[in-house]
């Protein structure tokens, strides 16, 4: 696999994981209850080639009664869950933490995890976030004072715990035995098009330039992942959408977006959440690989992007389109027929292995 049609290999990929016929690895806290693993389905697979990023563990509120009430984070033994949590850092090279609820174990847990099997310790940890949802109260960048800055203050908070609970696993020369390597990054808070007030689009690029920068104060040299920046999709209303001075290079219908592209940020990610049209995932794909080709052709080079073009994959799930009548109110704000995020279509795993393929391996060629 290639990022950002640059021809350099690509060094990171977002894998979100969820419940696949029997198997359980990593399902979203949304997806009802989960029982805790009793066999490794994970056991002697080879580690991918590059970090894998993912969703979160379950929350231990989201687990089956049998499950142990620190939830899966609550024990780095190799033989909890039959080795399940070594082996999937091991194979990912990372270990997901949910930031607005995260423990001290679980911080302790993953450190350990990382400095037992990741590649790179230093670099293992992935933090997932979404911003101004907290403590923000409606939609509108323009808002500052008192809510802007509680949200700020619960964010910088909650990542001074995590730093405060890694700094027990250190080197002998005093630095950070295990660290953040990457921020996963969902903000679906605020949106931008070519019509929308200059103060607007102003406020939206401060917004994410406020979260970016505290991410990185926190933790230097970690990579910030924007969910979807820059991504185009595929809407059965509008047809294709992708963020403001996407119209030529990915051909898209609609300019609109939750990004105005001028945020800090190094790469763009896209949405590869449809498994079971896999032909228009290639197609997202390629158009947000050609809308970055034609930013770091024509954008000047702090707003290139050097880090390429990031899939956000969904495995054993993913979107499918609902009957109008079956929509709610959030699930219908963008068109309708709506999309809705579904883990609980048993989706057959062939789809799945099929789009792991294609995004890993650069023979198969697709993406």
């Amino acid at each position: 696999m290639t990022v950002g049609g640059t021809g350099q290999a690509a060094a990171w990929a977002f894998v979100l994981c969820c419940a696949a016929a029997s198997v359980t690895v990593a399902a979203s806290s949304t997806a009802g209850p989960v029982a805790i693993l009793s066999a490794n389905p994970l056991k002697n697979l080879p580690a991918l080639r590059t970090p894998h990023l993912s969703w979160p563990f379950p929350e231990p509120g989201n687990l089956a009664d049998q499950g142990p009430k620190g939830g899966y984070l609550s024990n780095s033994s190799s033989t909890f869950m039959d080795g399940f949590l070594h082996d999937f850092v091991r194979i990912t090279g990372s270990c997901p933490l949910g930031l607005t609820h995260t423990t001290q174990v679980e911080v302790q847990t993953c450190a350990a995890l990382c400095q037992a099997n990741a590649a790179d310790p230093k670099r293992c940890i992935a933090i997932n976030f979404s911003p101004w949802y907290a403590k923000f109260p409606g939609g509108d960048p323009t808002v500052t004072g008192a809510p802007e800055e509680a949200e700020m203050a619960m964010y910088s908070g909650l990542l001074a715990n995590v730093s405060a609970w890694l700094a027990g696993a250190e080197l002998e020369d005093g630095s950070a035995a295990v660290g953040v390597g990457a921020f996963l990054l969902d903000q679906e808070k605020f949106s931008a098009s070519p019509t929308s007030p200059a103060a607007t689009v102003a406020a939206l690029t401060r917004k994410c330039d406020l979260i970016y920068n505290a991410s990185l104060d926190a933790f230097p040299g970690a990579r910030v992942e924007w969910y979807n920046r820059g991504g185009v999709g595929w809407s059965p209303t509008y047809g294709w959408i992708g963020p403001t001075g996407s119209i030529v290079a990915a051909g898209v219908d609609k300019q609109w977006s939750h990004f105005t592209m001028d945020e800090l940020g190094t790469s763009l990610s896209v949405s590869i959440y449809n498994i079971r049209e896999l032909w228009l995932m290639r197609e997202a794909y390629r158009r947000t690989v050609a809308y970055a080709k034609q930013r770091n052709a024509s954008a000047p080079l702090e707003k290139s992007v050097a880090g390429g073009v990031t899939p956000w994959l969904a495995l054993g799930c993913g979107d499918h389109l609902l009957p109008t009548h079956n929509c709610s109110t959030s699930e219908t704000r963008y068109n309708a027929p709506c999309g809705k995020f579904d883990f609980a279509t048993p989706y057959d795993p062939v789809l799945s292995w099929q789009l792991g393929t294609e995004v890993t391996i650069s023979s198969s060629a697709s993406f």
